[in-house]
């Protein structure tokens, strides 16, 4: 393992940090809104703009690190590692963004369903995490077993994303312009969750071929 390559992962060890910070933020705004506390909801919101200009600054200068390494043969690997995590907090900075916009507060059924939602996604962003720090510690194995869990995350995430898309659509309470604004949110919590399984298919490249 190059001196580039441990530094690198080092770096993004950090950087993950601060894009789970991001995402339990993005939680904690989930759960502002279903319970309608905007101010609480506002200042989650900031939190996570805050959290999401930090981590694009980490990701920055990783990235022109990476790219004066001429002669480092995971270059593009690693690129393709720091955009594709860096990623889950912008993701998260939107999810943010979106909720305070929808006055709407869904029936029971949809707020369970909602919040079990962010939670899965939050853990799959922990998982992440996980398997960075496993990777950046040359525990190969670890890292190959959180990004399974990754994986695992997702597919529970389809299974309540189907659910709740069904319960948006089938209630009888919201108007279609607002129930396609919630099911907007709803895919955007599963575009986290596939931007966590693809970061995982990377941290599992990288581990696979250094056991």
């Amino acid at each position: 393992m190059s001196k580039l390559y441990q530094d690198v992962l080092s770096e993004a060890v950090r950087h993950i940090e601060i894009v789970v910070t991001a995402n339990r933020e993005m939680v904690g705004a989930t759960e502002a809104w279903l319970k309608e506390d905007i101010k609480e909801m506002a200042e989650h919101r900031r939190q996570t703009e805050r959290l999401e200009e930090q981590a694009d600054t980490v990701k920055t200068r990783l990235l022109t690190t990476i790219a004066a390494a001429e002669t480092e043969s995971k270059r593009t690997e690693l690129v393709e590692l720091m955009i594709d995590a860096d990623a889950l907090a912008d993701q998260a900075e939107g999810i943010t963004h979106r909720l305070s916009l929808i006055t709407y507060r869904p029936r029971k059924e949809i707020r369970d369903q909602f919040h079990d939602l962010a939670l899965v996604t939050l853990k799959s962003v922990e998982f992440v995490k996980d398997a960075l720090d496993a990777l950046g510690k040359r525990d190969f194995a670890g890292a190959l077993s959180f990004a399974k869990k990754v994986h695992l995350q997702k597919n529970t995430a389809i299974e309540i994303f189907i659910a709740l898309e069904a319960q948006i659509f089938t209630s009888l309470d919201v108007d279609v312009r607002v129930s396609t604004q919630v099911r907007n949110i709803a895919v955007r919590f599963e575009e986290i969750n596939q931007r966590a399984k693809t970061v995982a298919d990377e941290i599992r490249v990288f581990a696979s071929s250094k056991q």
